[in-house]
């Protein structure tokens, strides 16, 4: 599978290379598993280690964080994010994790 966003269209694309196909989902999609929330464009998007998580990283809206989709079930997660005025059009940026997958690393840009 490959797997991209689109800021623009604020939508998460899962392409079946094997099988030609492809599916989409709304990353505006609004609460969130954990009371998160998330509201604006998608920037930067990774897979976990074991394959079962992408994590996206939000530009430039009023929650900015980490977020997660369980891709086995569709569930989505705020792993942390900031809701609060202050930080409106800020940026999380930089996500990574460790090589033993132990460690997520993430950057706040503002």
């Amino acid at each position: 599978f490959l797997y991209f966003v689109s800021k623009k269209m604020l939508m998460l694309y899962v392409l079946d290379l094997d099988n030609g196909t492809y599916r989409s989902s709304s990353t505006k999609h609004g609460v969130l598993v954990g009371d998160g929330e998330f509201r604006h464009s998608p920037d930067q998007i990774v897979r976990n280690n074991e394959g079962e998580y992408l994590y996206l990283t939000e530009d430039g809206g009023k929650t900015v964080g980490v977020y997660a989709i369980h891709t086995p079930t569709g569930e989505r997660y705020a792993i942390f994010e900031s809701y609060y005025d202050k930080y409106v059009h800020d940026e999380t940026t930089g996500l990574a994790f460790s090589i033993d997958g132990s460690k997520m690393y993430a950057a706040f840009q503002d």
